[in-house]
């Protein structure tokens, strides 16, 4: 039997229909319920089986640069996120959320001013994770973010990366307007120019 027009009800017919509905969907959620209990239990395995797999590949003499800078979207996996912040962090580098179009933790730099071992250490980093790092940007610009001084104050900078062409530009964002502040051909050239300007210390 087909439902009355809505532009037809009167009054009372809308509360009955109203009263009938909320009634359905009582008895829909209690069906659901059980089953969202279900999927919650099925989540939190999921969790417990990623822990066991970051536990095994953090065991492992080699690193799998690929699995640990993906991002699967689990924020519980403790370690997982311990074993990439300790190994970022060893050789220089941090780490700043994620980039949904290649589903990859950000890479952030910070150079200590004046500091040539921070420069040493930053750079051997960079060239570790490089060649596993998916472009972020449109013309195959791998971008890693940059951790200065000002803290974002007047604008946002970045490290965009052509691997292919030689390219290191160090970019600005501001109010949503990218600048290109400079560009090199190596990546020597483009961490000085960023300790001197962009430094970072604690």
């Amino acid at each position: 039997m087909a439902r009355k027009k809505i532009s037809e009800m009167t009054i009372k017919e809308c509360w009955f229909q109203i009263a009938d509905n909320e009634q359905k969907c009582s008895e829909i959620l209690d069906q659901i319920e059980p089953l969202k209990k279900k999927v919650g239990r099925l989540y939190n395995r999921n969790t417990k089986l990623k822990d066991r797999i970051a536990t095994i590949k953090s065991n492992q003499k080699k690193i799998d640069w690929n699995w640990l800078l993906s991002h699967d979207g689990d924020t519980k996996g403790d370690v997982r996120y311990n074993f990439m912040d300790k190994t970022l962090r060893k050789i220089g580098l941090g780490h700043s959320g994620y980039f949904p179009n290649t589903d990859q933790t950000c890479i952030q730099i910070s150079l200590g001013k004046d500091n040539p071992q921070s420069l040493k250490k930053t750079m051997a980093g960079l060239k570790k994770v490089l060649p596993y790092l998916k472009p972020a940007l449109v013309n195959n610009f791998v971008l890693v973010d940059i951790f200065e001084h000002t803290l974002s104050e007047f604008g946002k900078y970045q490290l965009c990366i052509n691997r292919d062409k030689n390219i290191y530009q160090i970019r600005k964002i501001s109010w949503g307007h990218e600048t290109t502040e400079k560009q090199y051909d190596n990546l020597k050239n483009a961490l000085e120019y960023i300790q001197k300007e962009h430094w970072y210390s604690d």
